[in-house]
């Protein structure tokens, strides 16, 4: 942390993020700074710039965090280069709080402030560093998880000291990664709320280390959580049963896809074509006969498809 000297204990923030997990915590810290305005004097908001998608990339795309602090009436910085935090750097924050923000802040910007940066991360680090702690704790079949509130490294992702963590929290049998985005975000809200109480009633920044010392993990570096690619969504009708189909469905919250061959147009041949399925779940519980893996068929008014082991029930079926 720097030795910067502050003018008065109310804090100046730039809050960093991109996702429903980060608005979460900055509704929180709007409403504390509503709440108690002598704790948090200034609250801004930096993410990424916008970025083409779609088919034929012919649409920006913003990320959700940047309407809601349009929302908020919250002063809205787009930051991506170097040249952007240096602009950034000129409004003399106290404490840089990132939240599912998906880049390095570099380390001349966090030796800037007062209080450096904080990072609210949905997992007992070290366990599932990465930037998707909330699928890979659902497709690995884990039992419980929880938040930790760690410093920026400068240089490295998940690799700052750790400040806080949760108790455990069960992941029910049926959890979704929205269901557990909404427990844990609960919980990391109102412990960053809390840190910011605390830092405002701080008159010198050598007091910081004072008040958050680092707490050892007793959780051990077990497994991480890497980028969820387009792979984890593909279903394999040789290998993947039904219960693992539902888990990876819970996982990711989006459809899975497989492929089929289908006839083209005017009966001129066999087309493969990708085939999205939405709303799954695992399938009644009856004697398959001689179906076969990936067979689509009607039970009880609703489409299932059969796997090497039991069925899953579909609710939307989109073919591209």
């Amino acid at each position: 942390f720097t030795s910067s000297s502050r003018l008065d204990s109310s804090l100046n923030l730039v809050f960093f993020g991109s996702d429903e997990f980060s608005i979460a915590h900055l509704t929180k810290l709007n409403d504390l700074k509503s709440k108690l305005p002598n704790t948090i004097d200034s609250l801004h908001v930096a993410v990424r710039k916008p970025k083409p998608s779609g088919q034929g990339l012919r649409f920006i795309r913003e990320v959700p965090l940047s309407f809601v602090a349009r929302d908020l009436g919250l002063e809205l910085h787009e930051v991506e280069t170097s040249e952007d935090f240096k602009k950034l750097e000129q409004l003399k924050f106290d404490l840089a709080i990132a939240v599912s923000y998906g880049k390095l802040i570099p380390g001349k910007f966090l030796s800037s402030l007062p209080y450096g940066g904080i990072n609210v991360h949905p997992s007992l680090l070290p366990n599932y560093k990465g930037p998707a702690p909330l699928q890979w704790a659902i497709l690995n079949s884990e039992h419980s998880t929880g938040v930790s509130i760690q410093t920026l490294h400068p240089t490295k992702f998940d690799q700052g000291q750790i400040l806080w963590q949760s108790n455990r929290f069960k992941i029910d049998p049926k959890e979704t990664m929205i269901s557990l985005r909404q427990k844990l975000a609960s919980v990391g809200s109102a412990a960053l709320e809390e840190m910011c109480l605390k830092l405002s009633k701080l008159d010198n920044p050598d007091d910081y280390s004072k008040e958050f010392p680092p707490v050892k993990s007793e959780y051990s570096s077990l497994k991480t959580a890497p980028k969820i690619t387009t792979d984890i969504a593909r279903i394999d009708w040789i290998n993947d049963d039904a219960v693992r189909i539902d888990r990876v469905f819970r996982g990711l919250c989006k459809p899975l896809f497989t492929f089929k061959s289908v006839p083209k147009r005017r009966n001129k041949g066999i087309v493969r074509r990708r085939v999205l399925l939405n709303n799954i779940s695992i399938g009644d519980d009856f004697t398959t006969g001689r179906r076969i893996p990936g067979e689509y068929f009607i039970h009880n008014g609703d489409l299932h498809v059969q796997t090497v082991k039991g069925t899953i029930k579909v609710k939307s079926v989109k073919i591209e």
